[in-house]
């Protein structure tokens, strides 16, 4: 099976055009395939990878663990937040099969694109686009928590 931090551990784009010639496939198709997998594990499991990565695409500043876990538990019209609706860093980068990488050595811990051509395919694609309006919309709710 073709996992895409084969290819998004790479340093060099002469590093991931080589991973990617050992699996003769493009980051595209990687990232499609990917995607694919994690939307045929449950809805749940779409609509969480779908907002991790989107939020990690579309964020203009870089979120930490901390950031990211409270952006994903706020409910939009929801004017409490819960604990229990909060997602874990371990999990989130289960979630998203590789795509995204928790970065337990940075200070403050931060959840990652595991590669800048991440961020590039998922934010042509048209079903993430929404993903800029719900995000406006958790940090209207936010503020008034």
């Amino acid at each position: 099976m073709f996992r895409a931090r084969e290819v998004c551990e790479q340093k060099t784009v002469e590093g991931m055009e080589g991973a990617i010639r050992k699996r003769d496939a493009d980051p595209n198709t990687i990232y499609t395939r990917t995607w694919k997998r994690i939307t045929s594990v449950s809805e749940a499991n779409e609509t969480c990878a779908r907002r991790i990565i989107g939020w990690l695409t579309f964020a203009k500043t870089t979120l930490d663990a901390n950031e990211l876990t409270e952006a994903l538990a706020i409910k939009p019209g929801v004017y409490t937040m819960k604990r229990k609706s909060k997602v874990f860093p371990e999990e989130m980068e289960e979630i998203c099969h590789g795509l995204v990488i928790f970065d337990t050595k940075s200070r403050p811990k931060r959840l990652r694109l595991a590669h800048q051509t991440v961020r590039e395919h998922f934010s042509a694609m048209e079903e993430f686009q929404a993903m800029k309006t719900e995000m406006c919309n958790a940090c209207f709710t936010y503020l008034t928590l």
